[in-house]
């Protein structure tokens, strides 16, 4: 009974400190003026996109929301970027950390919700403007898939900035992460489309698409902009199992970075 009470107050206490780590770095987003930028980008990118639409650049509602759809997640993704490579820094973050007793799990645990959560906030502004093209019910579903987008991105540039300790170097790596993520199945596409002449180095090329296939998420399930250009809604398993992926894959680059860190101190 005794080690069972000890048990719970170890695991409460672990809690706390997930919790207060956490807290912490949402607060701090919000010093950092991170959700003031996020919401005057939102509406600047929903005035661009009726500018485009009143003027005639663009034709109909469905490329006005297209546009809409795709500047608001690069906006959401080039924010979050940006701050964990210097906000943190600028924001003393890491001084506070450094003061804690923590363990290097729970500090990437901890600072991987906060982040999350971060990214949250910040897909969930993003979808009160796409609401206005797709409807509630289709932004809500892309908020929440875009939400967790966003946290396997915190979860690989915690990675990064484990090893990286320049924060520019952090928003390149971090962003040609992104990228390739986005573009990957489109590559892989192409790669088993196949030409009509093989040669030695396409199909080194294919190969190595497949393997980068292997350490990278699929990020064509998520935050789709035809949920809200046409209101057609994702089917539930795909759209679970894509959250769940993303979720999984961010597991995964939380324990990199946990071996980054085992390592670094070794060296």
């Amino acid at each position: 009974m005794q080690e069972d009470q000890i048990a719970a107050a170890s695991v409460g206490d672990v809690v706390r400190r997930l919790a207060t780590l956490a807290h912490f770095t949402v607060v701090q987003a919000w010093y950092g003026r991170l959700f003031h930028i996020a919401a005057v980008v939102s509406l600047a990118v929903l005035g661009i996109g009726e500018s485009f639409a009143a003027m005639q650049v663009i034709e109909g509602d469905i490329a006005a929301a297209a546009i809409v759809v795709t500047l608001i997640r690069l906006s959401g993704v080039s924010l979050l970027l940006l701050h964990m490579a210097f906000g943190a820094a600028e924001g003393g973050v890491d001084e506070m950390v450094a003061s804690l007793d923590l363990s290097p799990v729970t500090l990437l645990i901890g600072q991987w919700l906060g982040y999350t959560a971060v990214g949250a906030v910040v897909a969930l502004g993003g979808g009160a403007v796409l609401a206005l093209y797709g409807g509630p019910g289709p932004a809500a579903v892309w908020s929440v898939s875009f939400g967790a987008e966003l946290g396997v991105l915190a979860a690989v540039v915690l990675f990064v900035r484990s090893g990286l300790r320049r924060p520019v170097a952090v928003v390149l790596v971090g962003g040609a992460f992104y990228v390739l993520g986005r573009l990957l199945p489109l590559l892989l596409a192409i790669a088993a489309a196949g030409v009509a002449e093989q040669t030695p180095l396409r199909e080194l090329a294919a190969f190595i698409l497949r393997v980068s296939a292997v350490a990278m998420p699929r990020f064509d399930g998520l935050a789709e902009p035809g949920w809200i250009t046409t209101g057609a809604l994702p089917e539930p398993t795909r759209y679970v199992a894509a959250i769940g992926g993303a979720l999984s894959y961010a597991g995964f680059a939380l324990c990199l970075a946990f071996l980054e860190h085992v390592l670094a101190k070794r060296r």
